[in-house]
């Protein structure tokens, strides 16, 4: 933990800019007591022409000063990127509060007074000194937690892509020892296959999840903008999913209500988005009960809604539906695994999309979630 006494400000470089010959040599000496490296210019013109090769961590400038006085070089240093966090001090001897406010709107980070007061002038300047060390600190471990960041989600994509090939080879295999076309299967052998298959699934499942948290990361999540035909789109995401629907005596209704024929998007993307919502109403819906797919447009807006007739979403979890490995409390009906990804695919999909997507509980039972894309995005 950094604590206020752990941090060394012992060799900071300090800028003395003071037209006042005397002035200059006090407070030089007073700083210099302190183990700071200390630079000294007799004009505001001096003291700008000093900064790209002083590099300093504070300066402190006089306000009144022939030629050009301290508000006018303070306005110029804080335009120079070497001076974008270095805290200026401005020393004067006129304290009235318009001095001070146009000081401060000058970009002054703080002021003390002529005649030195030594004290509280060094309580000052080691105060921002210290502000100056902390924010540098911070910077880097900020910079060096967005790296660790970056480097993990490279991992991910790199472990993800080489696990993909031979997860696909043995889901492959399983699913056509299943299929008995390479002969029949006893009943142990057969409940084995299908136990490889069903884990096949759920990994391969898993291993596309994070391929894209990774992409997403790393801001490689492109969309590739075409004319689809969401309609057929959807139809053929609908169809697939009844037969996983069935397995659970689950019916699925599609309603179609005036769409247009073609919709700019990415068809890849968007029908991620779709299997992801067809598939989590599927997983949190009870035996007996009915999805409604829905594909409809307005003026506006071009929707793809799924709702289901399962226990909703908790009032007080709305915030964790669309968070990276975020889940809710509610369970699976068929104990089907979760990763707590896809809805944060989902919007990140649609974000990329400039649309939108979001949940509500339906009045009577159920949730429902709807996908939207943009009225421009429509030919």
């Amino acid at each position: 933990m950094i604590t206020d006494e752990s941090i060394d400000i012992s060799n900071k470089v300090l800028l003395v800019i003071d037209d006042s010959l005397l002035d200059r040599k006090l407070i030089s000496k007073v700083l210099e007591r302190q183990a700071f490296k200390v630079f000294s210019a007799a004009s505001g013109e001096e003291g700008i022409s000093m900064i790209e090769s002083v590099k300093p961590d504070l300066i402190l400038l006089d306000i009144v000063m022939d030629g050009m006085d301290g508000l006018e070089t303070c306005q110029i240093l804080k335009k120079m990127p070497e001076c974008q966090n270095v805290a200026i001090i401005f020393v004067t001897e006129k304290t009235d509060s318009d001095t001070i406010l146009q000081a401060f709107s000058e970009g002054a980070s703080d002021y003390i007074t002529k005649p030195y007061r030594i004290k509280e002038a060094m309580a000052r300047i080691e105060t921002h000194l210290k502000v100056r060390s902390l924010l540098e600190q911070h910077k880097e471990f900020i910079k060096a937690l967005t790296k660790a960041n970056t480097d993990k989600s490279k991992f991910l994509g790199i472990a993800s892509h080489d696990l993909k090939n031979p997860l696909i080879t043995i889901n492959g295999m399983s699913s056509f020892l299943v299929s008995g076309k390479f002969g029949a299967l006893s009943s142990t052998q057969a409940e084995m296959v299908a136990s490889i298959f069903e884990a096949s699934e759920a990994m391969l499942a898993l291993v596309n999840d994070l391929f894209d948290v990774a992409l997403i990361e790393t801001g490689q999540l492109n969309v590739e903008i075409d004319e689809v035909d969401l309609h057929s789109l959807v139809k053929t995401s609908v169809n697939l999913y009844r037969v996983t629907a069935d397995k659970k005596d689950i019916a699925i209704e599609f309603v179609e209500k005036d769409v247009p024929e073609k919709v700019l998007c990415d068809k890849r993307q968007f029908r991620r988005v779709m299997d992801n919502l067809l598939s989590n109403a599927i997983k949190f819906s009870e035996s007996g009960t009915t999805i409604s797919v829905v594909l409809e447009s307005d003026q506006d807006w071009v929707f793809f809604r799924v709702a289901d007739e399962g226990p909703g979403i908790p009032e007080d979890e709305f915030d964790k539906l669309f968070g990276s490995f975020s889940k809710t409390s509610v369970k699976p009906t068929g104990g089907e695994t979760s990763t707590g990804l896809g809805l944060n695919i989902c919007k990140q999909v649609m974000q990329a999309h400039g649309g939108y997507i979001f949940a509500e509980n339906l009045p009577e039972k159920g949730a429902q979630f709807s996908v939207q894309l943009q009225n421009s995005a429509v030919c």
